[in-house]
């Protein structure tokens, strides 16, 4: 309805259509240390997937730190060992209408590998039946656990998994 000088016109009904904006997730697949924690070693790879794609769906933009990687693409980006701590992904769905959403960021946490380990030290030579022999490494960077291997008749009694262990000779 307009009104102008007293004189009143009343236009038609209009029609609007609201269209749906695209739904789902944005899932990270990784299979490095846990899979699908987010956290993967260095120079690992990541698929980057939308989970609830859709015939509408008509385009898929995926962006690396807020810089595009992918325009105009499939509801899929993996990457190749190129990630590094905090890089986060994020996708923009479109759907045919026009109507798109953000999906995201994943923020994926990268954990460096430990470094070499150093000299084993400890008894060579050893007596059957020798009991408490110490064997150890310097304490590695960035090393969560130590695995340890020892001779056929040699039996790890304390520090599996530290960078000492003291092991029992059988008789």
């Amino acid at each position: 309805t307009v009104t102008d000088g007293g004189c009143t016109a009343v236009f038609g009904p209009i029609v609007i259509t609201i269209n749906p904006r695209p739904t789902g997730n944005l899932k990270a697949s990784e299979t490095s240390g846990i899979n699908n924690d987010n956290t993967i070693c260095a120079g690992s790879d990541v698929n980057f997937s939308f989970d609830n794609p859709q015939a509408s769906y008509t385009n898929y933009k995926f962006f690396l730190n807020g810089t595009t990687v992918i325009y105009n693409g499939a509801n899929s980006f993996v990457t190749t060992n190129t990630l590094v701590d905090n890089d986060s992904v994020s996708v923009v769905v479109t759907t045919n209408n026009g109507c798109s959403k953000t999906f995201g960021p994943i923020k994926i946490i990268v954990k460096p590998f430990p470094v070499a380990a150093g000299s084993i030290t400890g008894s060579a030579i050893v007596c059957q039946g020798q009991t408490s022999v110490v064997y150890t490494v310097p304490a590695i960077t960035n090393a969560l656990s130590y695995t340890w291997t020892v001779p056929t008749g040699a039996n790890i009694i304390s520090g599996g998994i530290t960078n000492s262990i003291t092991v029992n000779y059988s008789i």
